[in-house]
């Protein structure tokens, strides 16, 4: 086995050791850091439309935290979704998804407007309108993005 090929098999073994033992850590880190990113590239769009002069920290921050619930949360959820549901059928993955869409997504788009209001000192009533405005067109959008991605996965296939 050559230097590179033995070097790969090292970094790939320390790799799923540390991803099978800090699963939850990585899980929670990772959803902050996606949500993050995510927020920069926002902020970078509204620069460019010149809806902002410059970049927003506090905000950044305030969503890396969501994004570390959430990645928690999502962490425990499927977790459990996968002890519960072990088999890896078809008609068990189709349970799994309409347990996520009917309950795993729901959840999230509460955390994260009620937790991003509460994060920006909003009132409740203030939540709660922002709450009826946005959560259908989030729930929609996640759908829609579902069901995208499975008819690409028909598409290949």
């Amino acid at each position: 086995m050559s230097a590179g090929r033995k070097i790969c098999a090292v970094m790939t073994r320390t790799a799923v050791y540390v991803f099978d033992k800090y699963h939850f850590a990585i899980n929670t880190f990772s959803g902050s850091v996606i949500m993050s990113v995510g927020d920069i590239a926002q902020q970078n769009v509204e620069r460019y439309h010149g809806l902002s002069d410059g970049y927003d920290w506090s905000r950044t921050a305030r969503i890396a935290v969501i994004g570390s619930i959430l990645g928690s949360v999502g962490h425990m959820f499927y977790r459990t979704l996968d002890n519960r549901y072990p088999a890896r059928d078809a008609f068990t993955i189709a349970k799994k998804i309409f347990i996520d869409q009917t309950v795993c997504t729901p959840l999230n788009i509460v955390v994260f407007i009620y937790g991003l209001g509460l994060l920006e000192h909003k009132t409740l009533a203030e939540i709660n309108e922002e709450f009826k405005d946005k959560c259908a067109m989030i729930f929609l959008h996640d759908i829609l993005k579902l069901i995208e991605k499975q008819n690409n996965n028909n598409n290949k296939n």
